[in-house]
């Protein structure tokens, strides 16, 4: 142990700095402290007489919100040091170490510590260098809390780091071991995967799991015999940071349909999290649903599931997680839902004789569903693709859709989702047609000088591939992104009829509410609010070329080219943020008491804060929209 930690110091800074005799000397007068898992080394605002350097396991350090919630700062692995700051001013720690494996730690009292730094300027130097980055690191992490707590964003779980609830262990083998051997480990150790890492390093490559030996082995009859892990291995590999946070690590495994997250940190494997992770951390058996939507043979049993779903949502907003995450995760289970109401259609058709699609297809989900922005499980809005048929074919393949579009279009209304008001559904003739009269629908809405064929396009400029054959909806996308690029007469129309209702904030900046009939003192934060920033960015999209179709995606993708400043974005994003939330808890609150849910307020009933970050919201809103006047075309 004593030459491992003089290897250690030798190779870390600011200890590095130290002449070989210094280190030889601090070796003799320090000592070794050991801690199981999940002790403390100490707790913030406790006496500190020593500095530590950690030799084996790994800790991490907390620090104490406000209101008594504890956020993860950083990570100590061998080689990291901690206490150092308290050691130089004399004072209490301003953070918590905890053990999160068990730890092995070198402890120099405050005196030797305080010798090394007086004693050697470069080591001095470089000292001073990592509290300063340190204490700009807590500095940081409190302004980060201090605006999602602003914002109302509980930090339990969805911000708890992944470095808090990953298992730091993990089994790792070569690509060249024998799926004979990793079936021994698995029986062995009682798990489920592995990681498999190149040589001689820690940097993972794939990953082999229980359920890649079924699928890609024993399920095909293979000679196990002479297969290797390489052969077999989960590729690319999906893997996490461990600063990154939970619902970072829900969202990719409901995303990838993946049960397993390799841990890294500068593309070192430094542990594992998996679904049972995400799980004891929460109450709520999210991930399951996945497993559950999946395994359904029929629309009831989807029906069911619908109904965990709606479980999960509430939970999130009950834990008051970013409308953006709820609306990204829930949009997750319902693409999951669609899917498999299509696959189950698809195989009634076969059985009552109707036969399989007869050309190729796409499913699409179109405006806020489209956008990943449904926030309330609400009204579908959706539409058919389907490749050009023969001229003599083309009666038969309608009539095939039309039966194929109203059981889906059905089967989604048995699990809640209501067809659209407007009647914006696939099973309408009008929102299910072939690749050629879709683009004749395009050209004919780009050309069209009434406002109510101009709105109705937006549901289709917003549209986003689901299920069939993806290669028709980009053949769609580009056609719509080359012919409204140019056509400035379409962008002016769609920019006046945004400009004709103004964002409700005076220039006082105080609210303006509706002054007579039923809505008088309302606010109506869909119509008044949050669509005026989806309304613009697209405004932007469209002029610009820009491809993608969620709000959030577009504001990034117009700060790459160029016409958003990060700063712009950064206030934009905010604005739609804490519109969606509080429009979100407004029309929980009307659910529970058996009201229609509406997106409208009353500004006066918010709470202080919240009224004030909605008037900065709104701001925001208002100046984006002055920003589309540039688009209108003014005439000689």
């Amino acid at each position: 142990m004593e030459q491992k930690t003089r290897d250690i110091l030798v190779q870390t800074s600011p200890f590095n700095k130290l002449p070989t005799s210094a280190i030889d000397e601090l070796v003799e007068k320090a000592y070794l402290k050991t801690y199981n898992e999940q002790e403390f080394v100490f707790k913030e605002k406790e006496a500190l007489n020593e500095v530590y350097v950690v030799i084996e396991g790994m800790a991490m350090a907390m620090l104490t919100m406000s209101d008594g919630e504890e956020s993860v700062i950083e990570f100590f692995r061998p080689g990291s040091f901690f206490g150092e700051a308290a050691a130089m001013a004399a004072s209490a720690p301003p953070i918590s170490v905890q053990a999160v494996q068990p730890l092995t730690c070198l402890a120099l009292s405050r005196q030797t510590f305080l010798e090394l730094v007086n004693s050697n300027p470069a080591f001095s130097e470089e000292m001073t260098r990592t509290i300063s980055e340190r204490l700009l690191k807590i500095y940081r992490e409190l302004h980060e809390e201090i605006s999602h707590h602003k914002l109302g964003i509980e930090t339990l779980p969805f911000r708890k780091k992944i470095g808090e609830f990953m298992t730091a262990r993990v089994l790792t083998c070569p690509p060249s071991e024998k799926i004979t051997q990793i079936a021994k480990l698995f029986l062995e150790h009682k798990i489920s995967s592995i990681v498999v890492t190149k040589k001689n390093d820690n940097v993972p490559m794939g990953i082999v799991t229980e359920s890649d030996l079924i699928k890609k082995v024993i399920a095909k009859e293979k000679d196990i015999t002479n297969i290797t892990a390489v052969e077999i291995m989960g590729h690319p590999l999906h893997t996490i940071e461990a600063n990154a946070y939970y619902y970072d690590a829900l969202l990719k495994m409901v995303q990838n349909h993946i049960k397993h997250l390799p841990v890294i940190e500068d593309d070192k494997l430094i542990g594992i999290v998996t679904v049972k992770d995400l799980m004891k951390a929460r109450s709520v058996g999210t991930l399951s649903i996945v497993d559950s939507i999946e395994k359904q043979s029929t629309i009831e049993e989807l029906a069911n599931a619908q109904k965990e779903i709606d479980k999960v949502l509430e939970a999130l907003i009950n834990e008051q997680a970013p409308a953006y995450e709820i609306s990204t995760i829930l949009t997750e289970f319902q693409d999951r839902v669609v899917r498999k109401i299509i696959q189950i259609v698809e195989k009634q058709m076969i059985d009552d004789g109707l036969g399989a699609p007869p050309v190729e297809y796409c499913w699409l989900s179109l405006g806020d569903a489209g956008r990943k922005e449904q926030i309330l499980r609400t009204f579908q809005t959706n539409a058919l693709l389907y490749n050009d048929p023969p001229p003599n074919r083309v009666q038969k393949v309608e009539e095939y859709f039309t039966a194929f579009t109203e059981k889906i279009v059905r089967g989604l209304e048995d699990c809640g989702l209501l067809a659209s008001e407007q009647n914006i559904t696939a099973n309408n003739p009008a929102w299910c047609l072939s690749l050629t009269n879709w683009f004749k629908q395009v050209n004919q809405w780009l050309n069209s000088s009434k406002q109510d064929e101009i709105q109705l396009s937006t549901y289709l400029l917003d549209f986003r591939f689901i299920y069939g054959k993806k290669r028709i909806a980009e053949d769609l996308r580009y056609y719509i992104i080359d012919q409204a690029k140019p056509a400035t007469m379409f962008v002016h129309n769609l920019a006046s009829i945004e400009l004709q209702k103004d964002v409700p904030i005076d220039v006082l900046g105080q609210i303006v509410t509706a002054q007579s009939g039923e809505d008088k003192g309302l606010i109506d934060l869909r119509n008044d609010g949050f669509m005026h920033i989806v309304n613009c960015v697209r405004l932007y999209a469209l002029r610009f070329g820009a491809e993608k179709n969620s709000t959030f995606e577009r504001i990034d993708e117009l700060v790459d080219m160029g016409h958003f400043s990060k700063f712009e974005a950064k206030k934009y994003k905010e604005a739609l943020e804490i519109l969606l939330k509080l429009s979100l808890e407004a029309n929980i609150r009307k659910r529970k008491l058996n009201k229609k849910p509406n997106h409208k307020v009353e500004p006066h009933m918010l709470g202080k804060d919240e009224l004030e970050i909605l008037k900065e919201a709104l701001l925001t809103t208002q100046k984006l929209q002055k920003s589309v006047a540039n688009f209108l075309v003014t005439k000689d």
